[in-house]
């Protein structure tokens, strides 16, 4: 086999792999980063509304 060929059929097995058993990660660690893309959201959120000059109180 050559090295292209290869790399693709370890590709297919990687996406099967992936469908089948999901993204590998614990639920604590899918917890752990949505709480953190929630907490970036957010900031991200404040950080605009203080550009704008809306934001008046702190959280």
């Amino acid at each position: 086999m050559g090295k292209a060929s290869r790399r693709k059929q370890l590709d297919e097995q990687r996406k099967k792999c992936f469908a089948t058993q999901g993204d590998g990660r614990s639920a604590q660690d899918r917890a752990n980063a949505r709480l953190m893309l929630d907490a970036l959201q957010n900031k991200l959120e404040d950080d605009a509304l203080r550009e704008d000059g809306k934001l008046h109180l702190k959280r």
